[in-house]
C-alpha cells in the first residue's frame, strides 16, 4: 500500500513538474487561452489514464486510484473547460480499457459527478485552498458512495478499502497542492525577474538589454528579408533642468508620461525602450525613412503640447529631440545605423532642440 501510495504521488509530482517547464514562462492571456485549455484537459485525462493504469490492489478484491485528484488539477491550472475535458478523456478510457461491466459503469459516473461536482466548486469566489479542500472532500464521498454501492453486501471490504482510500487520498492531495503552490509561486518569481531582466522599471519599457538584443534580431531579419529598416533616437531637452528645479520625483513622472505617450503612438510591433536617463529609442521595422518622419514628427508634437505635472499639482512643458536613420534609404551599412541616428540626434540638439532630424540631411 505504501510504495503504491508513493508511486501514486511521484507520477503526479513528476507530471507537475514536467508541466511547469512548459508553461511557466507563458503569459497568463496565453493561459487562459481556449487553446491552452483543451490541452490542460487532455493533459490531465491523460494524467488519470496514467492514475487507473498504476492503480492498487486491495486483498485482490478491488482496485484503488488518485484518478479524481488529475481533474482537480484540470481545475485548479484550466478552469471549467480543462476539468470536462479531463473528464472525458479518462470516461472513454474507462470503457474502452475496462468494457462495459458493472465496475466500469460506476467508474464512469463516479468520474461524471466528480466532473460536475468540482465545475461547480470552482466557479464559487471562495481561495482556491478551500476549493481544493472542498473539492478532495467531495470526490471522496462521491467515491467511497461508489465503493459502498459496489460492496454493500461485503462489509468487511469496505472496512479495509475506506481508511486506504481515505487517507490516501488525503496525503496525495495535500501533497500535490502544497507542490503545486510551491510550482506556481516560483513560477510567478521566474516571470517577474524575467520581465525585470527585459523591462525598465520606471516606464515598463524595453531596457538597453533587451534594445540591444531586438536590435540584433531586427537588422538581421532586415538583411536577409531585405526590409527597410529606420530607428529613432529620442532625448528629452533639458532634462537635467527638469530634475533640479522640480526634484527628481517630478522628472521621474515626466519619464513615465513620455514612455506612456511612446506606447501610445507607435504601431504595435514598433519596440520601444528606455535606453538609460532621458534617452529613448523606437526600432521600426519595415518602416520607410518618410514613414520614420511622421511617427517622429508626431510623437514630438504630441509631447510639445502636453502639459506633465509635477510637484504640488504644477504643470510644465517638455520637448523632445529625435534622430533618425533608416537602412537602406539613409545608409547602406546597417551596421552605422545607430551611428547615425546619433549624429542626427545631436544636430537637433545644435540646432536648437525641439526637433526631427533625419541623416540623410547630415
Amino acid at each position: 500500500m505504501f510504495s503504491d501510495l508513493i508511486i501514486n504521488a511521484a507520477i503526479l509530482i513528476s507530471f507537475l513538474s514536467i508541466a511547469n517547464q512548459f508553461y511557466r514562462d507563458r503569459d497568463l492571456v496565453m493561459q487562459s487561452s481556449p487553446v491552452f485549455k483543451l490541452v490542460a484537459g487532455v493533459a490531465c485525462g491523460t494524467l488519470g489514464i496514467l492514475l487507473m493504469w498504476y492503480s492498487f490492489r486491495i486483498q485482490n478484491k478491488t482496485l484503488l486510484d488518485f484518478r479524481n485528484i488529475a481533474a482537480l488539477l484540470a481545475a485548479a491550472e484550466g478552469g471549467g473547460l480543462s476539468v470536462i475535458v479531463s473528464g472525458l478523456v479518462m470516461g472513454a478510457f474507462r470503457i474502452e480499457y475496462f468494457g462495459v461491466n458493472m465496475y466500469s459503469k460506476t467508474g464512469t459516473v463516479v468520474i461524471a459527478l466528480v466532473t460536475v461536482g468540482i465545475l461547480l466548486i470552482f466557479k464559487t469566489k471562495k481561495s482556491l485552498g478551500r476549493k481544493w479542500l472542498l473539492s478532495t472532500i467531495y470526490m471522496t464521498i462521491v467515491s467511497c458512495g461508489a465503493y459502498f454501492y459496489i460492496f454493500q453486501k461485503d462489509i468487511s471490504i469496505l472496512l479495509i478499502v475506506f481508511p486506504y482510500f481515505i487517507l490516501g487520498t488525503v496525503i496525495v492531495s495535500y501533497t500535490v497542492y502544497k507542490y503545486m503552490i510551491y510550482l506556481n509561486n516560483m513560477s510567478l518569481l521566474f516571470r517577474k525577474l524575467k520581465e525585470e531582466s527585459t523591462k525598465d522599471y520606471l516606464t515598463g519599457l524595453n531596457n538597453v538589454r533587451e534594445f540591444n538584443k531586438l536590435f540584433r534580431l531586427v537588422i538581421e531579419k532586415a538583411v536577409s528579408n531585405n526590409q527597410k529598416f529606420s530607428l529613432l533616437l529620442i532625448d528629452i531637452d533639458f532634462f537635467k533642468n527638469i530634475n533640479d528645479t522640480h526634484g527628481h520625483q517630478s522628472g521621474d513622472k515626466v519619464l513615465k508620461e513620455i514612455g506612456k505617450i511612446l506606447k501610445q503612438n507607435c504601431r504595435t510591433d514598433d519596440n520601444i525602450s528606455r535606453n538609460g536617463g532621458e534617452e529613448f529609442s523606437i526600432l521600426l521595422e519595415n518602416a520607410s525613412n518618410s514613414m520614420a518622419i511622421e511617427i517622429a514628427e508626431r510623437i514630438r508634437k504630441i509631447i510639445a503640447d502636453n502639459e506633465f505635472e509635477v510637484s504640488s499639482g504644477r504643470k510644465i512643458n517638455v520637448t523632445i529631440s529625435i534622430g533618425i536613420s533608416s537602412y537602406p534609404e539613409t545608409v547602406t551599412d546597417i551596421t552605422q545605423i545607430i551611428e547615425r541616428a546619433d549624429e542626427a540626434l545631436y544636430k537637433a540638439k545644435r540646432n536648437g532642440r525641439n526637433l526631427v532630424v533625419s541623416d540623410e540631411v547630415l
